[in-house]
């Protein structure tokens, strides 16, 4: 195993269980631009019926959609402690975390809720951002 995918040795070539095992279900043969897609997540489960061929854009897409999601609905503002829950909005080949979060202008690497960012903005530039 390495990355714990499970790789054969079919005619002395490496091949990965999963890949092969799309192939044989769909009996087509995946081009090298193309991944296969666990649609559990478990990395070993490889039953043609977990298994999903994208492009490799579209798959990495997948899970940065994924990540996305589940790093902004764990947020919290570090200065009120309040939590904000929201979706992401997909506009072409972008992803936005509707603009909910700032940066901290006194400190360039936080983020912080929109309304502790236009309650320092007012205390630095002296009116509302």
């Amino acid at each position: 195993m390495k990355n714990n995918y499970i790789r054969y040795s079919i005619q002395s070539k490496l091949v990965y269980e999963h890949r092969y095992n799309w192939e044989q279900a769909n009996n087509a043969c995946l081009l090298p631009w193309s991944e296969v897609h666990h649609k559990n997540k478990i990395k070993t489960d490889n039953r043609p019926d977990n298994l999903k061929a994208m492009t490799i854009r579209s798959h990495t897409l997948h899970h940065l959609v994924e990540r996305r999601e589940n790093d902004i609905n764990k947020r919290i503002c570090p200065l009120c402690e309040q939590g904000t829950y929201h979706r992401i909005k997909r506009i072409g080949k972008y992803i936005y975390d509707s603009a909910v979060w700032e940066r901290n202008p006194l400190d360039k690497s936080q983020r912080i809720c929109r309304k502790c960012f236009r309650m320092i903005m007012k205390k630095i530039y002296g009116k509302r951002v």
